[in-house]
């Protein structure tokens, strides 16, 4: 069995020798509307317009094919599929008003991953009881309900069955069960303590038809609720296989044996923080800082493989001459403004992320403009972030606020605001904050922060100090050679009590060094103090994380360099030999 990924590659015709009895097409995160399938000549052929790009499988027919020969990460793409396998690529025209809306098709999705080719079984949709053309033709006057996160909500749905689509988005199957009670159905949300109630509608009435999700175990979780009761060839429970692998970067490729029976990979809850516990019986989590628009563009992957990192913050999120997100200010997040950059940097975090590896996004840092500082209002700031949150699918972010950021009250207390929606919407999310610190501790201005956080009933999980460049008076007591892990403990110290006096009561302490040469580079943070450091942070359980500035320069390239560089530590060192210490024992 062979699998041809199906990737982004501008302005290419490629012609694959494809075997519809083995092969599979991995489309990963590509979406329905990304794409159009079509005969031509006795081929199959899969055109991505916007990328000038067309694949064709060189004689091989769509009668040849079934959704066996099909992965997609993304519902859309399964349903796109379906429709051209049920109608032979004859597609009714593509008026929006006719199209089923199984989900947001502008929502941001990762750029595929050439590099990693881990089918997700499961995510295959059954055929339906009626042809897809009868059901296109059917849904003009349709309506999408959107399953949301809302806290403690009881919402009764007025829902026609023939008609209308409940779109789940990126809500996983543990995150919400399907039963019926007094003939309705219900589709409760335990951890929101929430639910959605269909009025006079049973499982009978429904179809697969009637569900939207861009996760696979969502649509098996529905696949067997009307397995059991539902009118669209009877599914069953069928039988959950778990693919494992000894080496998270070895390819995984499971093809679906039978379209109507669900084979799920366990995937983690997208809205259920992932931390990576440090080796051996280490209680913080290490997740040095990356900066993804360096050059060239860092492969996480590869990165993990060789350091044994498996979470990485990457930085920084700021906004750009639109007012949009970016990386750095130059690297537009939109998938509409994408230019090459944005595919590369989409494309290693998702093949990262397919390895197993989690990330945390950090918006701000030392350069750049944080976008609360432009915001409007609270909402239109949440919802700005929220793109990120979906595009990468993250569950745990980071707010760097330095400089003229920190001490801008507006932007403080907007941004605060905006966190305490996006908690409400994502439950579980986890949200730290990046803030400059000094032996004796916060400044009066990261004070503030964490101050305005508790009036606005912002959860902070963790406060994450900049042990670095302390400067001054700091420097002068060491006759020129500062005692650095002296200093990040005292640092560390002093926080803690000042989160504990500003209400911040179960808060944890993030502590991330400039290793090696500092700007300040009469600091040296050297691989003693890193180890005393990763003492003091065992020993302390208010210690959540450890991170390090940056991944990038944890090697000995410029051994002896007197300057602080990015593309290194200026320490006499072996590659990540700070990341093998700072992870613990």
């Amino acid at each position: 069995m062979a699998t041809q990924a199906i990737t982004w590659s501008w302005a290419t015709n490629t012609h694959l020798t494809f075997n519809p009895v083995t092969d599979v097409l991995d489309f990963d995160w590509m979406q329905g509307n990304q794409f159009d399938i079509t005969e031509k000549d006795g081929s199959v052929v899969i055109s991505i317009p916007s990328n000038n790009q067309s694949y064709i499988l060189d004689g091989v027919k769509l009668s040849q094919l079934s959704v066996n020969n099909i992965d997609a990460k993304d519902s859309t793409a399964m349903h796109e599929w379906q429709t051209a396998l049920d109608t032979g690529g004859n597609r009714l025209p593509t008026d929006t008003s006719n199209a089923i809306p199984l989900t947001d098709l502008n929502t941001s999705s990762a750029a595929p991953d050439s590099t990693t080719q881990q089918s997700t079984p499961g995510s295959t949709i059954p055929e339906v009881s009626e042809p897809a053309t009868s059901q296109i033709a059917s849904s003009v006057e349709s309506t999408t309900k959107t399953i949301a996160w809302d806290w403690g909500a009881n919402t009764h749905l007025s829902f026609n069955p023939t008609t209308d689509v409940l779109d789940f988005g990126w809500m996983q199957a543990d995150q919400f069960n399907v039963t019926e009670k007094d003939g309705s159905v219900v589709i409760s949300i335990p951890s929101n303590d929430q639910s959605y109630v269909l009025d006079g509608v049973t499982l009978s009435q429904l179809s697969i038809s009637n569900i939207g999700a861009k996760d696979a175990t969502a649509l098996a979780e529905w696949q067997s609720a009307l397995g059991v009761t539902g009118n669209t060839n009877p599914i069953g429970s069928g039988s959950e296989t778990s693919v494992a692998t000894s080496d998270p970067l070895t390819p995984v490729t499971t093809p679906v044996s039978d379209p109507l029976t669900p084979v799920t990979t366990p995937v983690s809850d997208p809205l259920t923080p992932v931390t990576t516990p440090v080796s051996g019986s280490s209680s913080y989590e290490y997740a040095p800082y990356v900066d993804v628009t360096s050059w060239p563009t860092p492969d996480l992957t590869a990165i993990s493989h060789n350091s044994g990192v498996k979470e990485f913050s990457l930085g920084f999120l700021v906004a750009n001459s639109q007012g949009g997100l970016s990386w750095g200010g130059v690297v537009p997040i939109d998938n509409n403004a994408a230019t090459e950059d944005t595919v590369k940097i989409d494309k290693d975090i998702s093949s990262f992320q397919n390895s197993g590896g989690s990330i945390i996004l950090s918006f701000g840092g030392e350069n750049g403009t944080e976008v609360a500082l432009n915001a409007k209002d609270a909402n239109s700031l949440a919802a700005l972030y929220q793109t990120a949150i979906d595009k990468y699918h993250a569950t745990s972010i980071d707010f760097d606020i330095e400089g003229g950021a920190v001490a801008d009250k507006k932007s403080v207390d907007m941004r605060n605001q905006a966190i305490t929606i996006l908690e409400k919407n994502n439950p579980g999310l986890q949200v730290s904050y990046t803030l400059p610190v000094l032996q004796n501790g916060l400044t009066q201005d990261g004070v503030n922060v964490l101050k305005s956080a508790v009036s606005n009933n912002t959860h902070v999980d963790l406060v994450n100090i900049m042990t670095m460049d302390f400067g001054g008076q700091y420097d002068s007591l060491f006759t020129g050679k500062p005692d650095m892990g002296d200093g990040t403990i005292a640092a560390s110290d002093a926080t803690i009590s000042q989160m504990r006096a500003a209400g911040l009561s179960d808060t944890k302490v993030g502590i991330t060094p400039m290793i090696g040469v500092n700007d300040d580079n009469k600091e040296i943070f050297t691989l003693e103090d890193a180890s005393q450091v990763a003492h003091y942070a065992e020993s302390n359980s208010d210690v959540g994380r450890i991170g390090i500035w940056s991944i990038g320069r944890d090697n000995g390239n410029g051994a002896g360099k007197p300057w602080a560089d990015s593309a290194y530590s200026g320490m006499s060192q072996n590659d990540y030999d700070f990341s093998k210490t700072l992870m613990g024992s």
